[in-house]
């Protein structure tokens, strides 16, 4: 995975996914999804698990796989699924999503991660088209191509130049802007100041994206809550039914 410093990676950190953020994603998401009963969900990147979980809540047919590469997440995701009582219809699974396959999904949500999968555009987009059922959805938060975020990486670049303990200069800024947050969860967050994206999501990759398959259907805003984020879309894509998966 991307390297955050040379002590840090996506494999060995925590995320505790924000439950606000979950709720507005997994309403979104079902409202789009296929309008038919038992479906099958992927959560791609779950953190600790906010987004399988809710969307259990909310769908009581839906079965959901919460699917991590962090070993800490993953362990996060399964407890709290059982001490919600969705335990027996969330699993979750510590793996490399790009070794991994288990579908067919009718739908995939995936809260900011696509950015930071590694390989090229064209592997992942074959991933995807596999693991979507024909019609299902994919439905993403993710980082877009436009010249506020080509500036924010940037800037990020003279950041990991920086040695690890500059961390805690925004770590402390972070923590005056956003009191509401819990401290551990701005801590994860402050570390993705030195991410650099495997990708963002425009022509290219949308075009690689429909040859494998998967058509876009619906492109909006999507908040954020902080200025250092890279701006973000929520994007909702359609497998085709006739898609070929190679």
């Amino acid at each position: 995975m991307t390297v955050l410093h040379k002590n840090h990676s996506f494999a060995t950190a925590s995320f505790t996914s924000l439950d606000d953020m979950a709720v507005r994603l997994v309403g979104r998401a079902l409202a789009l999804a296929p309008k038919r009963d038992g479906l099958r969900m992927l959560d791609l990147g779950c953190g600790s698990g906010a987004v399988a979980i809710e969307a259990a809540k909310q769908r009581l047919d839906l079965r959901v796989v919460a699917l991590d590469i962090g070993e800490a997440n993953v362990a996060a995701a399964r407890a709290r699924a059982e001490a919600e009582g969705v335990g027996l219809r969330v699993e979750a699974v510590h793996a490399d999503y790009l070794l991994w396959r288990a579908g067919p999904f009718d739908l995939i949500v995936s809260d900011s991660v696509l950015y930071v999968i590694p390989g090229t555009d064209e592997n992942l987009a074959a991933c995807l088209a596999a693991d979507l059922a024909p019609g299902g959805l994919l439905v993403v938060t993710t980082p877009i191509e436009s010249a506020i975020n080509r500036i924010r990486i940037a800037l990020r670049r003279i950041w990991r130049a920086l040695p690890p303990g500059a961390d805690k200069l925004p770590s402390l800024i972070a923590r005056r802007l956003y009191p509401e947050f819990p401290p551990q969860a701005l801590a994860e967050r402050v570390t993705y100041l030195r991410v650099i994206p495997t990708r963002l999501y425009g022509p290219a990759f949308r075009e690689t994206l429909r040859r494998a398959g998967i058509e876009q259907i619906l492109n909006e805003p999507w908040e954020s809550l902080s200025g250092a984020k890279l701006t973000h879309r929520l994007v909702a894509m359609r497998r085709c039914e006739e898609a070929a998966v190679h």
